[in-house]
């Protein structure tokens, strides 16, 4: 299995627990398109911003114009927000899929957190409506580790903001 298929699997998995998370609490998620408070001009690793360049780079001429002048613009919001929609919304990052969905924080509390917007109305969640991050960015960084041997120039540590991959499409 190559590192893209292995991204694009995680991601399908993480499509897949996000959507049974919004249908079981439909009533309590206020995300909906139009709303990008969440949507920052973020760092992915590169195995995502090569999913990302892809997208970015079918986007027709005019569109991808407007958006890099946004990334030129080094806003804090995502270069690729147009009017509260997701320029590339099938091929954004996982951190941006899991965004609003409950998430338990790796810290020394194990805290439930999410969207302030969302879930306001629960007192809690059973933990297998959680998405538990630790275990969700162990999964991205082995598939990240295997697009890093499979390509071989690319740091480990390295991650590439969203406006750079933006500029460089």
């Amino acid at each position: 299995m190559s590192a893209l298929s292995g991204y694009r699997a995680l991601v399908a998995k993480v499509d897949a627990t996000c959507a049974r998370i919004q249908s079981e609490y439909a009533a309590h998620i206020a995300c909906r398109k139009g709303c990008g408070d969440c949507c920052r001009n973020i760092s992915v690793f590169p195995v995502e911003a090569a999913v990302l360049s892809e997208a970015v780079r079918r986007l027709s001429p005019e569109v991808l114009q407007a958006a890099r002048q946004r990334a030129l613009e080094q806003a804090e919001a995502c270069p690729l927000l147009n009017d509260g929609a997701c320029l590339v919304y099938n091929a954004r990052p996982i951190i941006c899929r899991t965004h609003g969905m409950p998430i338990l924080v790796p810290d020394e509390d194990g805290r439930i957190d999410a969207c302030p917007k969302n879930f306001r109305n629960l007192s809690s969640l059973p933990m297998s409506d959680v998405i538990d991050l630790n275990r969700l960015n162990e999964m991205l960084w082995a598939v990240h580790a295997l697009f890093v041997r499979e390509n071989g120039a690319v740091s480990k540590s390295e991650r590439i903001t969203i406006a750079q991959v933006v500029l460089g499409a």
